[in-house]
């Protein structure tokens, strides 16, 4: 029977191209078991290459159709142009199976495996690692073909894009490690991934004790102020370790509360019954399609959360991290970069500024001091080693400007002939925190906590 049935509208010869791909792919999909539900785009793309391949063969038969090879040409690049942008990274046609990508993700898992790094560091080909705290070149090293193999597995078959359109990305693999490459030409020496890992050994705020990156009563006190349904800042420099210590507190939230996370790159780890991770998502090739942090916060508040956790505050969205604090959403967590509890609150005033808002600087300034609490510095210092250096209550304002008191600090010394610092965890208070009374009442602290 002809194409063109009785009836029916005869089909372009790209229409029936598209019909034809899109059956084969869907049948090698079915057979396929390597891929996860859900992660379709990387699979299409994958699969519709191979379909165009075995119809090549078949060219003689389907002859009378018109053209067909060229139909079939034709509508899968529409297809991949239009939602799934070719990768940079070359894909050997024997991918498929995973013959070829294991080469260079097998190398891989031989760090990751170990238990004692933290951090890859893969910069074209020279291998670093971090090592108990301690940077180190590794003797292991990736060809160019590798990385691309290692790419292939982590990013496109996730759905994430690299591309020259899309140069760089992130994703965070099933444990929850963080993986980030950049390729070619905005990487001169080769395409550089970057691993941050998600260290198997903490399950709670007593690991974070145990590795002192706090002590036994600041983390009674956090607790504490996270079952006062404090807004508590998390902040440090680069792999200080505050999302870490973010999630080992989040799991003291009780589980009868509806939890909200938003990120850029979905890194939490959260064991909760109501739980909703939202993830931003940016412009594809035609510019559209992007969803910020903004977007996800402001959708957020909809979504009748008990707590929102903000992976990190870094632009515009400072704003709206504020408004929803304000306006009665208590118990928000989130991280911010910076260097000191003062420099947080100062960045947070410039970020706020920069979204365009029309609001003197003391309006800003009071939204600041009644809608943040609790501040919490950490530090990565030369041994290595995490350290919350303050837990800083936000009193409110004195003479316009913002009023910070430390509750705890890390009071460190001169190295030792190892060159490791010392010093330790001190109570820094001279006036008990104003929510200090509440919680008391409450019975959330007993009422000789502070007590030296």
């Amino acid at each position: 029977m002809s194409v063109f049935a009785a009836g029916r509208a005869p089909l372009s010869a790209q229409a029936f191209g598209f019909k034809v791909l899109f059956c084969i792919a869907a049948v090698l999909y079915g057979r396929s078991r390597r891929y996860r539900s859900g992660d379709i785009r990387g699979p299409i793309r994958c699969l519709a290459e191979v379909a165009c391949d075995r119809l090549a063969p078949c060219h003689h038969i389907l002859k009378p159709f018109s053209n067909l090879s060229g139909a079939v040409s034709a509508g899968f690049t529409d297809l991949t142009e239009s939602t799934i942008p070719r990768t940079h990274i070359r894909r050997d046609p024997r991918a498929l199976s995973g013959v070829t990508m294991r080469k260079g993700v097998e190398k891989l898992e031989q760090l990751l495996t170990r238990a004692d790094i933290t951090e890859i560091m893969i910069n074209g080909p020279r291998t670093f690692i971090e090592a108990q705290g301690k940077k180190q070149k590794s003797d292991l090293s990736f060809s160019e073909q590798e990385i691309g193999d290692i790419v292939q597995q982590l990013f496109v078959e996730r759905g994430k894009t690299v591309s020259e359109h899309f140069p760089y990305a992130d994703v965070t693999l099933d444990d929850g490690s963080r993986v980030n490459v950049i390729i070619p030409p905005l990487s001169r020496h080769g395409a550089a991934l970057t691993i941050r890992k998600f260290s198997r050994e903490l399950s709670g705020l007593e690991d974070l004790v145990k590795a002192g990156t706090l002590n036994q009563k600041m983390a009674d006190f956090l607790t504490a102020c996270l079952q006062g349904r404090l807004n508590i800042l998390f902040s440090g420099g680069t792999g200080a370790g505050k999302t870490t210590t973010m999630e080992m507190l989040s799991r003291f939230i009780p589980q009868d509360e509806r939890i909200i996370t938003i990120e850029d790159t979905a890194e939490l780890k959260l064991h909760h019954q109501d739980l909703v991770a939202l993830e931003t998502r940016r412009a594809d090739a035609a510019g559209q399609g992007e969803v910020t942090l903004q977007d996800l916060i402001k959708n957020a508040l909809r979504m009748r959360p008990d707590r929102i956790i903000i992976g990190e505050i870094r632009g515009a969205e400072a704003l709206d991290f504020i408004q929803a604090t304000a306006t009665g959403h208590r118990g928000t967590l989130a991280v911010i970069h910076g260097s000191s509890p003062r420099e947080i609150m100062a960045r947070l005033e410039t970020l706020i500024l920069s979204s365009g808002i029309n609001l003197p600087l003391a309006q800003i300034r009071q939204m600041l001091a009644t809608s943040i609490n609790i501040i919490v510095q950490q530090e990565r210092f030369p041994d290595g080693r995490r350290r919350i250096t303050h837990i800083t209550e936000v009193v409110g304002l004195r003479e316009q400007e913002i009023e910070l008191r430390d509750l705890f600090r890390f009071e460190g010394s001169a190295p030792n002939p190892d060159g490791e610092p010392t010093g330790g965890f001190k109570i820094a208070i001279t006036s008990f925190p104003k929510f200090y009374t509440d919680f008391v009442r409450h019975g959330i602290l007993p009422e000789n906590f502070f007590s030296r």
